[in-house]
Formats: structure tokens, C-alpha cells, sequence
């Protein structure tokens, strides 16, 4: 009972998952869904061969093994389609599509074709010799170049997982590194979440990658080690569409996603840049307008913003910031944690709660994460050890031997 749930376990999450973002690309529209419930329905199948294989050991079915290689083959593809989206804001085009999906098609149609030319007797032999015990000694013929080709899928396989994983954390570092730097209030757009999953993504992949060298009948003879791949592979699935679905309905994800190719400076607006100005000389001009127009209280600021005050390009304003090793991000929130901590010294009667809204912040969480990553502290810590300081008696000056006297 125990081996039958597990073998159908991944299946029936990450087919609950995919009617679920169908349910809401019903109702909002979004490109980067659209691959997102592609790689659901190919990663359904995938484990629905997985649990055909395990529930029917006796059977040889070609049709569910050529299924599963080519689900096999596109998952990964699909997810890191479904990245560039996202971070884009468009499709990719067509010869990317094609170079990503294309060694899923080949390795399907490759072996549709061979197991083609067997017939009954020998897709049963393949089954037992090669898919059940993963030998190919007495293999011959197109039964052997059925196994090789297998053992060609799962080496194509590994270096999908490796090129995806470190694909889509690339895409994602250079997405967060142009949001941070163009937007002051990074919450709920940059996207962590799907770094993270990445990362889990490689270290579970791993465990695809033996398993696919090692073979599936490893896991038909015992339970315990079924139960591993089952349960990992069920929790990875629904970080993915919790995700996914979770991004796709935050505020502020749809305006970040339709403009992040446009967040990086293009060619010709780099060329405006003669270096004229130091350096040095830009960053603090920056901080100065900042400070005097108290521009960082403006909650959802832009660099865009900052470029129309000070009557200059975005060129200049990105430069300053990239050369002096910050971000906007970092900038404003700079500014908007000491203004929090000068308020605290000079009106002690302000709430927190007032505080965090007159420094710039809409979210509680980012004033209080920021404030501790600047100052070190919690506000109410700042707070008390300010009170304190001021607040402890003084020692009284020793008077000198002259005066003594």
C-alpha cells in the first residue's frame, strides 16, 4: 500500500499544481505561466511513467517509455524557459526555444523509431534485460542501440540539469541586480525565492542524476528507498508551483516583469557618459539632492525619478552607483534608516509604527530588516540605548590638587 502511494505521490502534486495555475491563467493572463503549465503537464507525465513502470513490472510498454523520455528530456528546458520570462518579460525566441526542447524531440522521435523496428518479443526482452536490470551483455541489434541510445539521454539529461541550474541563477543575479539598482523599494520583485529553488533544484538533481545512471529498477525492490526520491521530489514540485503561483498574484510582479530588459542601460544611452565628471563627485551629488529634497521619503522611488530632479541622464546616476559599490536600493534605504534613527533621538513619543511610514517604508518587514542590517539592531533596541546614554548620570570632574588646595 505504502510503495503504491509513493510510486503515484509526485504525480498526483504536481498534477494538483498544474490545474491549479490553470485555474488562475483562466483568470490573469500571464506569458511566464504558460511555461510555468507546460513544465507542469510534461512533469506530470514524467512521474505518471515513473508510477506505470513501478506498479507494472511485467509489462513492456513502449509508448509510456518514450514518454517518459522525452518528459525527461523537456522539464528542465521548460523551467529555465519559464525563467527567462519571467526576467524578460517575453518569450524568448524561436532558436532558443528550439536549441532548449530540441534534445527532448530528438530523443523521443530516436526512440519511437527504434523501438519501431522491434517487435512484441523484443521490447519485452528491452524491458527485462535493460529497463528492469539495466544490463546490455545480451543485447543485439536494435535492442542495443535502444540501450545506448538510453544511456545517451541520461548523460544529455545531466548536463541539461547542470546548464539550467547555473543559467537560471545568472539570469536571476543580473534581473535582482538591475531591479536593485533602479527601484528603491525591491520587496515583492526581486526573485529570491526562485534562486533558492534553484539551488534546491541542483542539490535534488543530483539525486535524478544517479538515479538515472544507476537506473529506476534500484528503487522497485524496496520501499524505504522509493520513499526518498517520493518525498523529495513531492516537496520540490510544490515549492515550484507554490512559487510560481504565489509571484504571479504579487502587486507589484507584472510591472517588474513587462520592463526589466528595459532596466539596463542600452548602448547609445551609454555612449552619453564622456567621464568628464569624477566619480566620486556624481555619488555625492546624488546623496546631497537626495538629502536635500528628501526624495527618499517618497515611498516606490525610481532612479528614473532621481534622473528628472537633478536634469540629467541615467547614465551618469548608474555609473556613480555601480562605481561606488552600492545600489539605489542600498542608497535609499541607507538614507531612510538614519532619518528613522534621528527621529527616534528627537521625537521619543513617535511610535515605531508611525516611524517606519514617515521614513519612506510601506512594509513594516523591510524597515525592520533594514534597520537591523544597518544599525545592527532592532528600533527599540536603537531606542533604548540612546535613552540610556543620555539618561545616565554623568561622573562629576575630580577637581585638580590646585584647586584642592
Amino acid at each position: 500500500m505504502l510503495f503504491n502511494i509513493l510510486t503515484i505521490l509526485p504525480m498526483l502534486v504536481c498534477g494538483l499544481i498544474t490545474m491549479w495555475l490553470l485555474m488562475i491563467q483562466w483568470r490573469y493572463r500571464r506569458r511566464e505561466r504558460s511555461w510555468l503549465i507546460a513544465w507542469g503537464v510534461a512533469t506530470t507525465m514524467l512521474y505518471a511513467c515513473h508510477a506505470e513502470y513501478f506498479s507494472r513490472p511485467d509489462v513492456a510498454n513502449p509508448y509510456t517509455d518514450t514518454i517518459y523520455a522525452v518528459c525527461n528530456l523537456a522539464v528542465y528546458p521548460l523551467y529555465l524557459l519559464y525563467i527567462i520570462t519571467l526576467v524578460r518579460g517575453r518569450c524568448p525566441r524561436r532558436g532558443i526555444i528550439a536549441l532548449l526542447l530540441g534534445p527532448a524531440v530528438i530523443g523521443g522521435v530516436v526512440q519511437g523509431i527504434l523501438y519501431g523496428m522491434m517487435d512484441s518479443a523484443g521490447a519485452r526482452e528491452f524491458n527485462l534485460i535493460f529497463l528492469r536490470n539495466d544490463s546490455m551483455e545480451p543485447l543485439h541489434g536494435v535492442s542495443r542501440l535502444l540501450a545506448l541510445w538510453h544511456v545517451a539521454c541520461r548523460i544529455i539529461f545531466a548536463i541539461e540539469v547542470v546548464g539550467v541550474v547555473f543559467a537560471g541563477q545568472y539570469l536571476i543575479r543580473h534581473y535582482d541586480e538591475d531591479i536593485a539598482m533602479n527601484y528603491a523599494d525591491t520587496e515583492g520583485r526581486l526573485l529570491t525565492s526562485v534562486r533558492t529553488i534553484l539551488w534546491i533544484l541542483l542539490g535534488i538533481s543530483v539525486m535524478s542524476v544517479v538515479a538515472n545512471i544507476i537506473g529506476r529498477h534500484w528503487f522497485s525492490d524496496s520501499t524505504w528507498l522509493l520513499m526518498i526520491p517520493s518525498l523529495a521530489f513531492s516537496l520540490l514540485l510544490s515549492l515550484i508551483g507554490w512559487e510560481g503561483i504565489m509571484y504571479g498574484l504579487a502587486p507589484t510582479s507584472g510591472e517588474t516583469l513587462a520592463t526589466s530588459e528595459s532596466l539596463a542601460l542600452n548602448a547609445d544611452e551609454a555612449q552619453l557618459a564622456d567621464g568628464t565628471v569624477p566619480t566620486p563627485v556624481v555619488a555625492e551629488h546624488i546623496r546631497q539632492t537626495l538629502r536635500e529634497k528628501k526624495l527618499f521619503l517618497r515611498h516606490d522611488l525610481r532612479l528614473s525619478d532621481l534622473t528628472e530632479v537633478m536634469h540629467t541622464n541615467r547614465t551618469y546616476l548608474w555609473q556613480a552607483l555601480k562605481e561606488s559599490n552600492t545600489t539605489f536600493s542600498d542608497l535609499i534605504n541607507t538614507l531612510r534608516i538614519e532619518y528613522a534613527a534621528e527621529l527616534i533621538r528627537k521625537q521619543p513619543e513617535t511610535s515605531i509604527s508611525n516611524i517606519y511610514v514617515l521614513s519612506g517604508y510601506s512594509s513594516r518587514n523591510s524597515f525592520y530588516r533594514n534597520f537591523h542590517d544597518i544599525m545592527h539592531c532592532t528600533p527599540r533596541e536603537y531606542a533604548a540605548r540612546y535613552y540610556l546614554t543620555i539618561t545616565s548620570p554623568q561622573p562629576s570632574p575630580q577637581p585638580s590638587p590646585r584647586e584642592r588646595e
